[in-house]
């Protein structure tokens, strides 16, 4: 679970499946978007702007843009990132990357997006 720094979206996942379901915090009346993706036993994080969220776990990484114009999320990666999976990973400073670990290797990756 991750809330965006602006305090209107919060992500939350679950172990039982790859739906990533994002509650719009200013109507909390029902799930406001509902994402498939990589993050089945993995994490979710927003970026510093609270536009794109990262999913990741098992399979790697995905990363959605919210579109404000079309009030909708659109898939950015057309392939998971670090497709060996990841145990934790979190934006980095610049918003540019994505820092990586629980890697099967043991090593951190940072990876560009």
């Amino acid at each position: 679970m991750h809330f965006s720094q602006n305090g209107i979206w919060l992500a939350e996942t679950s172990v039982e499946d790859n739906i990533v379901r994002i509650w719009d915090l200013r109507k909390t009346t029902a799930v406001a978007f509902e994402l498939e993706g990589s993050s089945e036993g993995g994490n979710v994080r927003w970026d510093h702007s609270g536009q794109y969220l990262a999913l990741g776990g098992q399979k790697g990484i995905d990363i959605w843009a919210y579109q404000k114009k079309e009030k909708q999320f659109e898939k950015v990666t057309a392939q998971p990132l670090q497709e060996a999976g990841v145990m934790c990973f979190d934006w980095g400073v610049d918003g540019k990357t994505i820092i990586c670990g629980g890697q099967p290797d043991g090593k951190i990756a940072v990876l560009g997006v």
